[in-house]
């Protein structure tokens, strides 16, 4: 079939082709005019790609972890830069749940379902697709116009997603978020560098099945032999040699940083910058049930303003609905057959101007003409976002309590092993 026509600067084309198979078959890959793009790529994540339609030349790739809420963050704040028209790839193998965040930035490069499993697309920054296709095991070849003119490139004109759904339902990330986004990720980043330089270079070889374990020199951690009773050869010896060397500055950078910060021990120092990376997530797990809780309120909001003011009082077992006039909505007898009093009619006339009002803007903000599919799709997109935010944060509070509680245990046992040792 037909695949993804770019254009090049000569007029010719040529074809974008995705797949996600396993790696029996095709396997995770971008292709060019059948040549694979050598990206790196992992299948339970959200691989995505952009191209430049002129030169057909990869212009960034990246991979996006969907449990890590930082590089949810990161994938809406890369795809609020792309420039209209550029073109988006998206990959990945299989993912549980796509989190919220995700889907509302992908919307807005052509995303329209929610995929449970695997998937791929080709989109463009404009909220269109031009292909995709939920499921494991798949191909996804689609065809884009092209032109030889100076029509070709960004500004190629590509049937536009109603923008309403692409945004109206999406959680974007804050700057708050993003600052606190990148103080965590420096604290993961020194805690995994401790982590390594925690091991005494005595020790760093010592459980390695490659050496005699009798051979190693009991000062420096240098074993002498392999396993096989082998000496070891000139190369190796200088290669772990240099590790050593390494593991020793680290380790002396470590138990200098540890007498600065005037902590107990190296386990308690480690300790503390894990309680560190924990505030920090549960921080960012606040920021998002603040945001979850506006987002309630946004879709109650407009719940109410989606229905028509002619529609308000229908169904209203106060009023005789055959006493609603159908062009402005407003009932002239109750249930019972009664005139309305004067001061219920003016009552329900302010609610109908409130209402026409709460209805028009709604329409203004997602830039339609009148309650249609699109307002629906909007509501049922933040309905989905809703459910699917409270479950990815009740996961986050549980992993975030089960960390809470070993780090706490941990320095539970340092402390019990501090007063023994006392």
């Amino acid at each position: 079939s037909a695949g993804l026509f770019l254009c090049d600067v000569a007029g010719g084309c040529k074809t974008v082709r995705l797949t996600n198979g396993d790696y029996l078959s095709s396997g995770l890959g971008f292709f060019i005019d059948g040549v694979p793009l050598h990206l790196p790529t992992v299948e339970n994540a959200i691989n995505m790609v952009t191209l430049d339609p002129r030169t057909e030349e990869p212009l960034s790739n990246r991979t996006y972890y969907p449990e890590d809420f930082c590089d949810q963050a990161s994938l809406t704040a890369d795809i609020q830069k792309l420039p209209p028209g550029r073109i988006v790839l998206v990959a990945f193998s299989w993912i549980d749940r796509m989190p919220a965040a995700s889907i509302g930035a992908l919307r807005t490069v052509g995303l329209t379902i929610s995929p449970s499993t695997g998937y791929l697309m080709i989109g463009r920054k404009d909220g269109s697709n031009v292909g995709e296709v939920e499921g494991q095991n798949k191909v996804l070849e689609a065809e884009l116009p092209c032109t030889a003119s100076s029509s070709h490139g960004d500004d190629l004109e590509v049937a536009e997603a109603p923008a309403a759904v692409a945004a109206a339902a999406a959680i974007v990330p804050g700057p708050v978020e993003m600052a606190i986004c990148k103080k965590l990720r420096g604290k993961e980043k020194e805690l995994a560098m401790w982590h390594l330089a925690k091991t005494p270079p005595e020790l760093l070889f010592r459980n390695d099945p490659r050496f005699d374990p009798t051979s190693f020199d009991g000062s420096t951690g240098m074993p002498s032999r392999m396993a096989s009773g082998e000496e070891l050869w000139g190369e190796l010896r200088t290669e772990l040699e240099g590790l050593l060397k390494r593991q020793r500055e680290m380790h002396d950078e470590l138990e200098k940083m540890v007498s600065e910060k005037g902590s107990e021990s190296i386990e308690a120092f480690i300790a503390s910058l894990e309680h560190d990376v924990i505030r920090l997530e549960l921080s960012l797990e606040e920021r998002q049930r603040q945001k979850l809780e506006a987002m309630e309120s946004k879709l109650k909001r407009w719940r109410t303003a989606a229905v028509l003011p002619s529609e308000l009082f229908v169904g209203d077992l106060r009023f005789d609905q055959g006493s609603i006039d159908p062009d402005s909505g407003m009932p002239s007898k109750t249930f019972d057959g009664e005139e309305l009093a004067p001061s219920m009619h003016d009552r329900l006339e302010s609610e109908l101007r409130e209402q026409e009002k709460r209805h028009k803007e709604l329409l203004k903000t997602l830039e339609i003409d009148g309650i249609s599919n699109v307002a629906a799709l909007v509501l049922q997109g933040l309905d989905d976002n809703v459910a699917r935010v409270e479950a990815e944060l009740d996961d986050r509070r549980s992993k975030l309590g089960q960390d809470e509680a070993a780090s706490g245990a941990g320095q539970g046992a340092q402390a019990e092993g501090g007063a023994g040792a006392g």
